[in-house]
């Protein structure tokens, strides 16, 4: 488990905990786009995660998931 610190007039800590009774609210939701390319039987694909949602359960601190993601593949088996 890490922490993570928002700097305001007193340093505060919050822990990575979901639920009621914590900093961070489930579910979280939002958009996802990518796009990918294969050649031969090497697969790529670049993707980009944007969270809709405020997860801090806090009034005033606003925290959105931000993701970006990289997949690289081989293709074993492919039909001719």
């Amino acid at each position: 488990m890490y922490n993570w610190e928002k700097e305001t007039s007193e340093r505060k800590t919050f822990k990575n905990q979901f639920g009621k009774d914590s900093n961070w609210k489930r579910p979280d939701y939002g958009l996802q786009a990518g796009a990918g390319v294969e050649i031969q039987n090497i697969v790529l694909k670049l993707h980009y995660s944007y969270g809709l949602a405020n997860i801090s359960q806090m009034n005033s601190i606003t925290a959105k998931n931000r993701a970006i993601g990289l997949t690289l593949g081989y293709k074993f088996f492919t039909k001719d």
